[in-house]
Order: C-alpha cells, then structure tokens, then sequence
C-alpha cells in the first residue's frame, strides 16, 4: 500500500471520526474507545492520572516535594474548579487478564523503562497510581478488545479565535482505531490547572515543567508502544475544516543504565 493510499485512508477516518470537544473530562489515547465512551473528552496519555503524573515529574524537577496523596487532591482540586464539583479523575482498564489495562501506566511503573519517563521512578509511578485508583473521585473506563491501532493522531488548532472546537474519536463503527492526541487541548488544560493546583505553595508550579513533563512522558509511551506506526498532525479549524500532515517516526528510545 502507497503513502498515499495510507494518507487518503487516514484523512477519510478523521473526517468521518471529527467530533466536537467535550473538556468536561480527560480520557487516554487508547484506540479502544468507543465514541459513546470518549464522548469528545480531551485525549492525553493516562487520562488524569497521565496529567497527575505530569503534574508529579514537575515538582519533583522544580524540588516541591509533596506525597502522592497531597498530589492527587491538588489535582482534583484544580478540576473541580473547571468542570464543577462533582468532577471526577477518568483512567481506564481493559477485560485483560493483565493488573493494570493501561499502557501508558504500565510502562511508566516498568523498572524495564525506567528513565525513559523523565525524573519521575517507576516506584514513584506505582504510588500515583494506587492513590489514584483508590481515591473515591476516581472513575474507571473498561475498555474491550485487542489493540489494533493503525497509527497516531496527533490534534492541533488553538489559535486567536479560540481553542480547539473538535477532536477526532479514537475509533469508528466498523473496528478501525488510531492513537488519538489532543496536543493543543492538553496544553491549554495545563496552563488554566496550574493556579489552582499550587495554591498555598511556596513555589506555584510552572506550567511550562508541567507541559515538559507531558511531552516526556507522551513521547516515551509512544516511542514504545507507537514506535512503527505511522504518525499525522492534524489541524482543525473553526468550522471543522482540518489539514494534515505526516510526520517523522520517532527513533527508539534507550532506558538510563
């Protein structure tokens, strides 16, 4: 199959798939879901407790040392304060037999890749995730099925006019699936979460580390669970208009020995 077959095929599923964003939530980019499960929520690696662990990889860059549960309380916190009160923290799992379902997280807690998720251990990893999972806000996503995604997708297009209207849903009707991104919805979160989240710090978060943190971690779950597959940066207008273009694979990368 050409190049162009490919991106043909990949500019029908993301115009077929372009759906309007729902910032009422976070879920990972797994191509598992299901629209009704997506249901436009932004993508990011992890869902909120992908963002958790940015959030953690910064202030341990920054030299703020809070435990694990103080960390995901100030992250709740933060979101309450964008999607209301009774806002929960969204992960998934999977109808494996495996511990944890999510990808992101089970590479993340790998003494196998360890080094590869910035400053953030893998012990340091495990604990967020048992916090997390425990805390009674959290909200579990069962995910059904093998993974078969064709590639990743990668949404831009905040602009002046406004942030990014629409996303792309992971999968469609027929089984077709693709490692969805929500680049530019994810940094905007990031900046609006900060000030909430480092209120009574002696040193607020700095939302810069935070995104730093999100790229890290993004990039080495995709280098490995991604590394072959083909990758496009799509860029979504205003009006649903999109442009496309595909972008380099990235190259293996090596834990710290």
């Amino acid at each position: 199959m050409s190049d162009k077959i490919i991106k043909e095929e990949v500019e029908k599923f993301v115009k077929e798939n372009l759906t309007r964003a729902n910032n009422s939530r976070i879920e990972c980019i797994d191509g598992r879901y299901t629209p009704e499960q997506a249901e436009g929520a932004l993508r990011s690696p992890g869902g909120d407790l992908g963002m958790v662990m940015a959030f953690a990889g910064a202030l341990k860059d920054e030299g703020t040392h809070l435990v694990p549960e103080e960390i995901v309380e100030r992250y709740l916190r933060s979101v309450r304060n964008k999607r209301g009160q009774d806002a929960k923290l969204y992960y998934h799992d999977d109808d494996s037999s495996h511990p944890i379902g999510c990808g992101h997280v089970v590479k993340a807690s790998s003494p196998e890749f360890d080094g590869l998720y910035g400053s953030l251990t893998y012990q340091e990893v495990r604990q967020l995730y048992e916090v997390f999972t425990a805390h009674p806000q959290a909200h579990k996503t069962v995910l059904e099925g093998s993974h078969a995604e064709k590639g990743v997708i990668f949404v831009h297009g905040e602009s002046e006019e406004g942030p990014v209207p629409y996303t792309v849903n992971s999968r469609d009707a027929k089984g077709n699936m693709y490692f969805v991104v929500d680049i530019d919805r994810a940094n905007r979160f990031i900046d609006k979460a900060v000030a909430h989240f480092s209120q009574g710090l002696l040193t607020p978060v700095n939302a810069e580390d935070v995104k730093r943190n999100f790229l890290i971690q993004l990039n080495a779950t995709a280098g490995i669970l991604a590394g072959d597959k083909d990758k496009y940066r799509v860029t979504i207008g205003q009006d649903g208009s999109f442009s496309m273009n595909q972008l380099p694979k990235l190259r293996p990368q090596q834990p710290n020995q």
